[in-house]
């Protein structure tokens, strides 16, 4: 048997609508053609890392002392609200004889099958099938265009270097913050390794509009008469200009009073 594993259920209806075979039997989590082959689907990452409690009871108690917790080994674990989904994996797999890996076109995509092969120590060949384009077409072509799953091993490295990155990063500094900071204690504060920075940003900006100070600035304009009416034209101040403040604006009104007058009752030409 050939098993299809996609990444999720709406990529496996993809497939199973795009395979030249027709449908042979079905169940609530897999669906067998006509021709052997049979498509199975993930739900995002089923299995997870272990949390710090589960590597060492001493990690129960959050201190400062044992800081950083750096794994020495990263087994994971079956998410339970997905186990379902995991078992019907693992029972499929022990029947097939090659494995053709449908997660999405990306790191993380490339992992989340990976990662599974792994956990059930699937030993048989596995091709990787990139779908970028849901036309049944283009997954036609993408099927014969298949290439052996080990030629996108440094998509899954990356992937799961970044998954340990988050969690060294993630778990060590929350636990230190937490430990460390008077101000709400008891509360956990949370860090993460895109949700600081990023919450950081937003911060920032609400600190920008509530400190934000209204400051006068002043513009120059000119009602210019031409051949066929008039316009309004707006002077634009050169970079050098003094009485400028940072964003460029003229808050300088002897700057203001002084251009008014060198430019009253002159005649100008537009430049083409």
């Amino acid at each position: 048997m050939r098993l299809f594993i996609a990444e999720k259920a709406s990529l496996a209806k993809a497939i199973i609508e795009a395979h030249p075979g027709k449908i042979k039997s079905r169940d609530r989590l897999s669906v067998t053609m006509d021709n052997g082959d049979t498509v199975c689907w993930s739900a995002g990452h089923i299995l997870t890392m272990r949390t710090p409690d589960m590597i060492d009871a001493e990690y129960k108690r959050w201190r400062v002392a044992p800081l950083p917790i750096i794994p020495r080994e990263w087994p994971k674990l079956p998410d339970q609200e997905k186990k379902d989904l995991l078992a019907n994996i693992g029972r499929l797999l022990k029947e097939a004889e090659s494995v053709v890996h449908a997660g999405d076109a990306d790191r993380e995509g490339q992992l989340l099958v990976d990662e599974i092969l792994q956990y059930f120590k699937f030993k048989g060949e596995v091709k990787r099938l990139l779908i970028t384009d849901l036309n049944a077409s283009a997954i036609r072509t993408a099927i014969n265009e298949m290439r052996p799953n080990l030629d996108y091993k440094n998509l899954s490295s990356s992937a799961e270097a970044r998954h340990r990155a988050d969690w060294i990063f993630g778990f060590n500094l929350t636990r230190i913050f937490t430990c460390t900071t008077e101000r709400g204690r008891g509360e956990i504060i949370s860090v993460g390794r895109v949700q600081t920075p990023t919450l950081a940003l937003v911060v920032n900006r609400d600190l920008l509009i509530e400190n934000f100070i209204s400051k006068p600035f002043y513009d120059v304009k000119a009602r210019c008469v031409i051949k066929n009416g008039e316009i309004t034209a707006s002077w634009k101040p050169k970079e050098n200009q003094e009485g400028l403040d940072e964003e460029g604006r003229v808050v300088d009104r002897g700057a203001i009073s002084k251009l008014e007058k060198k430019l009253a009752g002159k005649v100008g030409r537009p430049r083409l």
